[in-house]
């Protein structure tokens, strides 16, 4: 993302506002062609912080949204690790990342957004973990 900007003047304020902007709106492009024409005359003080204080809780909002995204990556971990046979050839990995995800289903419910992403994740890792073992311990059955 490219940041184009015209000012006649600059103060450290009005400065700080359009780096903060410019951070979280690079943050959340999708397309990192897209080009950002922001013209600016003299802010004062007194607008610089209005603007900084609602990107700031922008910000904050940005981040503390449910993980929806994080928790069907785990759902689909999990699926592909049962597929796999993971049930048979790596069930406690399988079972970890089972109760991770219901752990953090539990945290989603509360509102415990932060430990329901975390767990979220945990969960994925475990049944990445888990397909990966059944896919080897398949590969390469143990002698009995």
């Amino acid at each position: 993302m490219a940041l184009v900007t015209r000012c006649s003047s600059w103060d450290n304020t009005a400065l700080a506002s359009y780096l903060m902007l410019y951070i979280i709106l690079s943050a959340s492009a999708s397309n990192s062609n897209t080009v950002l024409a922001v013209m600016c005359w003299t802010i004062t003080r007194s607008m610089a912080k209005p603007i900084l204080c609602a990107l700031s809780l922008l910000a904050l909002a940005a981040c503390a949204s449910a993980p929806v995204q994080e928790m069907s990556d785990a759902r689909q971990a999990i699926y592909s690790a049962e597929a796999s046979g993971a049930a048979q050839h790596s069930s406690a990995t399988l079972l970890t990342a089972q109760h991770l995800l219901r752990e953090a289903q539990g945290y989603l419910e509360s509102g415990a957004y932060r430990d329901a992403r975390r767990y979220a994740l945990d969960a994925r890792k475990q049944a990445i973990k888990a397909r990966e073992q059944a896919t080897r311990n398949a590969a390469f059955p143990s002698a009995p």
